[in-house]
């Protein structure tokens, strides 16, 4: 029987508080560098598009404003530790492109 802890998880929390279920389906991607020398630096890929109502979300959300303290755990199960914490910078919107 397949271990229940085993499946990868990850947890994005904005001023120490975790984003709303609604925004976690949306995560699409998460990419994390670190770096030796120079600043670590993270980039989440949102899915903005409301496919039922044709209209965007999360553009105007209070979790993605400039200044917010974000921290990135990843794991397994029950075991997630903090890979990044740091300000979020900017806000870039690529459907309007």
């Amino acid at each position: 029987m397949p271990d229940s802890n085993a499946s990868p998880e990850y947890r994005v929390l904005v001023n120490a508080v975790e984003v709303p279920p609604e925004m976690r389906v949306d995560i699409l991607e998460i990419v994390v560098e670190q770096h030796v020398e120079g600043g670590d630096l993270f980039d989440i890929t949102v899915n903005t598009l409301d496919s039922d109502a044709l209209k965007l979300r999360w553009v105007d959300a209070e979790e993605l404003s400039p200044g917010n303290k974000l921290e990135i755990q990843v794991g397994y199960r029950g075991t997630l530790t903090p890979i990044l914490v740091g300000d979020l910078a900017t806000f870039r919107d690529n459907a309007a492109r």
